[in-house]
């Protein structure tokens, strides 16, 4: 390692502050990056220019610990290098809660930023993806080559109210993609989250009628899959949601299910059937084993004032759906 400058003040030494530096770095003993970190930023003021050299040196624990240090220098003036240093922190790591604190410290530096982080989000994983997509201004638009980079990332990471949010915002950008994801649909847990989210959106933007041709026999079955028993959180819900949103389109394949061996999947299948066709009795159903009023981004639907009354029977028990009204 580089020698560092002595610091003007006579009260850290050459040794103490590369001592310091080294453990900032990830070398798994216990707690000296935490006393390491507290004696630097104690120092901060003098030591900040040593900070910032060390930056290029140290390891992803390291360059957490001296971005959070400067972070808290009044004094320092942040150049370009540093904030896509600060960046890399959005991403996901062992370090809790620093992303949140990098994206509180990235907003206070204004529309400088905008630039890098665009090119930031063609770099970055699920996470930072996230983080960034709150710090964009409403005005910035992904271009084509953007745009297919952020989709296949989606397609294959957990999506969230952000994304979707953003995928909205964008729509004339991102719906050929999407309809390219659609086709494309696999038996994953994560692709039936995909497939809910990308056709509540369609239906919000009023576009869903545009895009019936996608929604072919294949697609419909592959959400079928995620009715029936098994140990996912949460896809049966998704996919229940998904065939109530395509209303008649869904009967053929609903039909289907309801011949089914899982029970699971044919009470499912039943109800949705049934709620289609204006039953409260398979509304409550449904709603008391998947809560119908989730939505991928903002307020959830407001449910009816008779749902909870027609839910009530089939709260806390394994009831299984028997049609009628």
């Amino acid at each position: 390692m580089m020698a560092v400058a002595a610091p003007a003040s006579l009260a850290q030494s050459a040794d103490q502050v590369r001592r310091a530096f080294l453990d900032l770095r990830d070398d798994k003993i216990p707690h000296n990056c935490e006393h390491a970190t507290e004696w630097l930023f104690k120092y901060r003021e003098q030591l900040k220019n040593d900070l910032v050299d060390e930056l290029d040196k140290t390891d992803w624990q390291g360059r957490d610990a001296i971005c959070h240090i400067l972070w808290n220098v009044p004094s320092f003036q942040p150049d370009e290098r540093f904030i896509r240093q600060t960046l890399q922190l959005l991403r996901s790591d062992d370090i809790l809660n620093n992303a949140e604190e990098a994206s509180k410290w990235l907003e206070t530096q204004g529309d400088k930023i905008q630039p890098l982080l665009a090119d930031e989000l063609s770099k970055t994983d699920g996470q930072g993806r996230q983080e960034i997509f709150k710090l964009l201004k409403p005005s910035f638009v992904p271009d084509d080559r953007l745009a297919r980079h952020l989709i296949e990332q989606m397609v294959e990471t957990d999506t969230n109210d952000v994304d979707w949010r953003f995928v909205h915002d964008h729509f004339d950008v991102f719906e050929p993609l999407l309809a390219e994801a659609i086709s494309k649909s696999r038996n994953r847990t994560h692709d039936m989250y995909l497939l809910w989210a990308t056709t509540w959106v369609m239906k919000k933007r009023g576009q869903l009628d545009r895009y019936a041709r996608i929604f072919t026999p294949n697609v419909l079955q592959a959400a079928a899959v995620h009715l029936r028993t098994d140990n996912q959180p949460s896809n049966a819900g998704w996919a229940v949601r998904f065939f109530l949103l395509l209303g008649d389109r869904s009967l053929e394949t609903l039909r289907n299910v309801i011949r089914s061996e899982d029970a699971q999947a044919r009470s499912l299948a039943s109800a949705v059937i049934d709620g289609l066709g204006g039953s409260r009795k398979a509304f409550g159903y449904l709603q008391a084993r998947v809560e119908l009023s989730r939505t991928p981004f903002g307020p959830e639907v407001a449910d009816p004032d008779w749902l909870a009354a027609a839910a009530a029977p089939y709260r806390d028990n394994d009831k299984l759906y028997q049609g009628g009204n």
